[in-house]
């Protein structure tokens, strides 16, 4: 029998699906040796010659052993080798993040090329790529909101692996943004019957603990099954700030028959922060110069957040090579924020500034439901590969917040904690403030990509998507609504890859933005929705046996009608204008000699306002970005066992623009250091120190009022984990 990768595969394997040349001629030979009907023909016998492609891989990472992946998720429905997608992709795998303490997406995405992160409160934060902030994250391809003001993805310890897809991702992902998509793959559940446990403790009081059990329920392995557990707390540089957070997730996979799998599970995260809103500037927009432990707020500041996930999805794998998948996902969030925070610059005579309390729940509830067929076949001789689906999503989302005012003056030299604790009622109406709503949004499309190998190792990528989003928001404190709904609107996806040899590809593409926006004007209209174009060329290579991956690439972005706060009507957002972003990005990821394990990336990206109505459209990513991080491991010897890691990430200057006024922090360099030990085959221990020369940068800069943020001083973090 004859079968086919799902996902087009390397040079060698899509040269499997051709008859080989012997077994070509063997066949002639016997034909004109032995023509049917002769008299004289003798009954040749040969041996049954069974050609099967291999089928599509997994893209889990875990247990590989290493910081490289041929097959990613992200960009495509099934697995899928990065070297068949004509955009920049990027993996986190499992053994990254293990080696680098990982835990968080905050952490992890400060590795990663052409991602920028600007932290929030010390832990949660904002991300950027490409000059632009990214708004969602998926799991498992299931988009959802990003926001850090309710907190970000959940804990990583739940997940395999990270993929960063640069660049628009409209074709699966529903609406498109210009920067990127993340994708989290989650941890399955497998056959073998494994325990892996960790133990980490640091500077600022930082207590881990994490568990994770699987293995086969039955004796054949068809019924499968994981638990993850975590929980944490620590406290921060900064003076009162702390956060405390567990989770656990579990999952059952279940063989309905040999190509039919059946997955649920579920997870629960829960989490506590004293939150902190960033340090105010001087009104000049000169950044403070004090210690980096300063704390503005109240100690009553409190954020809590609840999030449960559930899913189901059903696989089909058909004996020719297709595919069949079906996957349902419910999210729900539960955000409370009650934090004081400045609200005016300081005043570089007197040092006074003023606060107020800002206080708000939310809740939201997104329910995700996907199909998709990916079906490899012949056209015309050629080889070739389609997939078609559909989505629909459906979030629904309530906010009720107010505000408080009234607070005594603050000085910057001696801030205030203890202030009194108002009491707060919901729902409050302020003038031009939208305080209190429900918004309803549905999002549905289907979509078509095509591939055909036009000749050998040339392969054109075509597809589209045709999307209808409603949106409705309702003013709850007015009694005011707003609808804004979209149909046919139809987003188109090209691309080339050409393998030059069996280890590099080269490749283009052409990707298109379209994004609802649920914003509304002073004269109660809804916003335009957002579009662009990305045009993208670049090199891949997967060398030395698929231990080291490569990838460059240079870009156009052209970006419009971004929502903005309309600057003279507070409450309300007016569609900025055309925003073209050229960068080039570069990246090196695996194991160049068996002792060294190593990644190393550098972004430049550049931004040009063509019209910025509020002229408040800083470069919160810095024009220039470079990440090193290389582990040495001493495999023979009495030394056997130790391993020595070092890293550095440099960033050059960002700024902001606040009410017209500059805030500008400059470059830096920040050097990370790691020393390890293999106790046993079974134990492992490490000690990995932070910003080891104790640099003292601005991470982030933000408003003349609030949110600019010291990077971590030094830090040192001990862990000890255990595998059997």
């Amino acid at each position: 029998m004859l079968t086919y990768k799902t996902a087009f595969a390397d040079h060698k394997t899509r040269s499997a699906a051709r008859p080989h040349p012997a077994i070509a001629g063997l066949a002639v030979a016997c034909a004109l040796a032995c023509p049917a009907g002769s008299a004289n023909a003798q009954a040749v016998k040969l041996d049954t010659i069974t050609v099967e492609a291999e089928r599509a891989k997994d893209a889990q990472t875990e247990g590989s052993g290493s910081y490289a992946t041929d097959i990613t998720t992200a960009g495509s429905k099934t697995p899928t080798e990065i070297r068949d997608i004509p955009q920049t992709v990027t993996v986190v795998t499992k053994q990254q993040m293990e080696d680098q303490n990982l835990n968080s997406l905050e952490r992890a995405l400060d590795w990663t090329p052409g991602v920028t992160v600007a932290t929030g409160d010390l832990f949660s934060g904002s991300f950027y790529a490409r000059g632009h902030e990214i708004f969602k994250y998926s799991v498992d391809g299931a988009v959802r909101p990003l926001l850090s003001l309710y907190g970000t993805a959940p804990d990583l310890s739940f997940f395999d692996r990270i993929e960063v897809l640069s660049g628009p991702s409209t074709l699966f992902g529903g609406s498109g943004e210009p920067s990127a998509i993340i994708n989290l793959g989650r941890k399955r559940a497998r056959k073998e019957l494994a325990f892996q446990g960790a133990a980490l403790a640091g500077t600022d009081r930082l207590y881990r603990g994490e568990a994770d059990v699987t293995g086969a329920v039955n004796e054949s392995g068809s019924l499968r099954g994981r638990a993850v557990a975590f929980i944490e707390s620590s406290e921060s540089f900064v003076d009162v700030v702390d956060q405390k957070k567990r989770g656990v997730y579990g999952t059952t996979e279940f063989d309905l028959t040999e190509s039919t799998t059946l997955s649920v599970g579920s997870l629960y995260e829960k989490s506590e922060v004293t939150r902190f809103s960033g340090l105010p500037a001087f009104t000049d927009g000169e950044l403070l110069d004090v210690p980096r432990s300063t704390y503005i707020g109240a100690d009553f500041n409190d954020f809590d957040r609840d999030a449960i996930d559930a899913f189901a999805e059903i696989e089909h794998r058909f004996d020719f090579g297709g595919l069949v998948r079906a996957h349902g996902r419910y999210w729900t969030l539960d955000a409370d924020n009650l934090s004081v925070l400045p609200i005016s610059g300081v005043d570089r005579a007197t040092g006074d500034f003023d606060v107020f309390l800002f206080a708000r729940d939310f809740n939201e509830d997104d329910y995700w439901i996907d199909g998709s067929f990916t079906q490899p076949f012949h056209l015309v001789g050629l080889k070739s590969e389609v997939t078609a689906g559909a989505d629909y999503r459906r979030s629904r989302q309530k906010m009720r917040q107010q505000f408080v005012f009234g607070f005594p003056t603050q000085n910057i030299a001696n801030p205030d904690s203890n202030l009194p604790e108002p009491d707060v009622t919901f729902p409050g109406v302020g003038p031009g403030f939208n305080l209190n709503s429900e918004t309803t949004i549905e999002e549905y499309g289907g979509f078509v990509q095509g591939k055909v190998e036009l000749i050998d190792g040339l392969t054109a990528i075509l597809g589209g998507r045709l999307s209808y989003f409603d949106t409705k928001v309702r003013d709850t404190g007015r009694g005011t609504s707003n609808a804004n709904h979209v149909d046919d609107e139809f987003t188109p996806y090209a691309g080339l890859t050409y393998d030059i040899t069996e280890t590099l590809t080269a490749y283009a593409s052409y990707t298109e933005i379209f994004q609802p926006q649920d914003g509304v004007t002073i004269d109660a209209s809804s916003l335009e929705p957002r579009e662009g174009t990305q045009y993208e060329v670049g090199l891949k290579g997967s060398f030395l046996n698929g231990m080291l991956n490569a990838q460059a690439a240079v870009y156009y972005l052209k970006d419009e009608d971004r929502a903005i706060d309309d600057p003279d009507n507070v409450g309300f957002q007016i569609n900025a204008g055309e925003v073209e972003t050229v960068g080039f990005e570069a990246q090196v990821a695996g194991k160049p000699l068996p002792e060294v394990d190593l990644i190393a990336s550098y972004a430049y990206t550049d931004t040009e306002i063509e019209e910025d109505p509020t002229e408040e459209f800083g470069e919160i990513t810095p024009e220039h970005a470079f990440a090193l991080w290389t582990k040495y491991s001493i495999l023979t010897g009495g030394f056997r066992g130790l391993s020595f890691g070092a890293g550095v990430r440099a960033f050059s200057s960002i700024f902001s623009v606040s009410n017209g006024i500059r805030i500008r922090a400059d470059e830096y360099a920040v050097v990370d250091a790691q020393i390890g030990y293999a106790i046993t085959p079974n134990f492992m221990a490490t000690l990995t120190v932070g910003n080891l020369f104790d640099k003292t940068y601005y991470q982030r800069v933000n408003e003349v009022s609030r949110g600019n943020f010291y990077g971590e001083p030094r830090f040192a973090i001990l862990k000890v984990s255990a595998k059997f």
